[in-house]
């Protein structure tokens, strides 16, 4: 396994997801560990582990999730609206415990694992442990062409 690399905002780049397809989400129910099953352009299959998650949420996840970027934010850097979706904060009445879950967020220097896509499902994935625990595998290829 390596670690992901990304850019300075955040945004992953190796391995290069954009326009690739995010096809499956695994949880485990005997750890707290994530892992997205992803395929690039190319057809090359990835494997990306995320550890010690304490939340996840997706919205519209889809047979075709069309990957626009995927980003990795750690303490401070976690945008505060991501830190809102994932936490399923109300923008009136739940200001407060978002507050709460963003300074848990800066003072334990978690992690955000964010993926948007172009077409299905937006994932936001909170983890305790610090971003370079995150992994990335390939796991082969498929038939595409």
């Amino acid at each position: 396994m390596t670690k992901p690399i990304v850019d300075n905002d955040g945004s992953m780049i190796e391995p290069g997801l954009h326009d690739g397809l995010l096809y499956g989400i695994v949880t485990h129910p005997d750890k707290d560990e994530l892992t997205l099953l992803c395929r690039d352009v190319e057809g090359t299959e990835f494997r990306i582990v995320v550890p010690e998650i304490v939340r996840l949420t997706v919205y519209e996840f889809m047979e075709g999730n069309i990957i626009l970027d995927v980003s990795i934010h750690e303490g401070d850097n976690c945008p505060r609206e991501s830190i809102r979706k994932a936490y399923c904060c109300d923008l009136t009445t739940g200001l407060e415990y978002l507050e709460m879950r963003m300074k848990e967020v800066r003072d334990g220097r978690w992690t955000l694992l964010e993926i948007d896509t172009s077409y299905g499902c937006e994932l936001f994935a909170v983890s305790k442990a610090p971003a370079d625990r995150i992994n990335v595998e390939q796991v082969g290829r498929s038939g595409l062409p």
